[in-house]
């Protein structure tokens, strides 16, 4: 139970550290098109990297709770 909870603290920590990422990059919004784009392109790449891993992890947890 104790795993559980800590990989539900670090999939919250993963979001604020999104939300603290887009709102950091996009304040800066000036530049080409092309450097835009690539902001847009690695933001949305980091938000399914940590999404993804820490939904991995929370459901292998969840299997090995049975």
């Amino acid at each position: 139970m104790f795993r559980r909870t800590y990989f539900v603290l670090l999939f919250l920590l993963s979001s604020l550290l999104t939300i603290v990422f887009f709102s950091f990059f996009l304040g800066f919004c000036g530049g080409t098109l092309a450097e835009m784009e690539a902001r847009w392109v690695f933001g949305f790449f980091f938000i399914v990297f940590f999404y993804f891993s820490f939904l991995v992890l929370i459901v292998q947890d969840s299997f090995q709770c049975f």
